[in-house]
């Protein structure tokens, strides 16, 4: 991904953070029009106190015989500013949760009733860096939610394109590449909303992720009940 730390974070604490990075150059080759877009994409979702949203995600990596391996997950995502986060994600064998309430970060196994709980930060970006840095837990799409994300794709890439305008499903999408020796990354984004709809990496031998998102509310009424977890009757701390 872009960043190291992949997933959710938003808003109020984000608007006080939008960074617009038009006037940055770099020794590659940056389109105007694509690093505009990417900054209305960070300014949107910065102005946002709450929002929920699916991503559906394909996913192909090597495995240890360096076959490449195939998987898909739906995640429902909702976030509520600075410190409210809960994701639901169904995979083919497993179904998960996340509930973050602004002092712990909590996961249940549906499918093996067993839950853990972690003490987390006082918001939701930096409760995604300390979990990913301290436990592994990589969280879906988080990157888009970062206030730096036009300046971590200018760092990372060595050439950001804008490659015009496609249709699909009755909707107008900004088609953005950026690309480097190792990898490329196409975005979709939404020419009317400024909310990314498509995302891709390829990464070679390496693997494949593809994101679509869908089901976009933007500022929703989302109650604190949401983000609390409680223990289900007869599941078992994970050690």
């Amino acid at each position: 991904m872009i960043r190291k730390n992949i997933l959710l974070s938003i808003p109020m604490l984000l608007l006080l953070a939008v960074i617009i990075s038009c006037s940055q150059s770099g020794s590659g080759e940056y389109d105007s029009r694509a690093i505009q877009k990417l900054d209305d994409l960070v300014e949107t979702i910065g102005n946002l106190e709450s929002c929920s949203f699916t991503l559906d995600v394909r996913k192909t990596q090597a495995d240890s015989s360096k076959a490449m391996d195939t998987m898909y997950v739906e995640h429902d995502i909702y976030l509520r500013g600075p410190n409210k986060m809960y994701i639901y994600s169904k995979h083919a064998d497993h179904n998960m949760a996340y509930w973050y309430d602004g002092d712990s970060l909590s996961y249940f196994s549906f499918t093996k009733s067993k839950y853990k709980s972690y003490k987390a930060a006082d918001n939701i970006l930096a409760t995604i860096d300390a979990i990913h840095e301290n436990y592994g837990i990589e969280f879906p799409a988080a990157d888009f939610f970062y206030p730096t994300l036009t300046d971590d794709i200018i760092a990372n890439y060595d050439h950001v394109l804008y490659l015009g305008e496609v249709e699909h499903e009755d909707e107008t999408y900004v088609h953005i590449e950026a690309s480097n020796e190792q990898e490329i990354l196409s975005l979709w984004i939404s020419s009317a909303t400024h909310l990314p709809g498509q995302m891709r990496i390829e990464n070679g031998t390496k693997g494949y992720y593809e994101g679509r998102f869908s089901n976009w509310r933007l500022d929703p009424e989302l109650n604190d009940e949401m983000f609390l977890f409680t223990p289900p009757p007869g599941s078992e701390k994970a050690q």
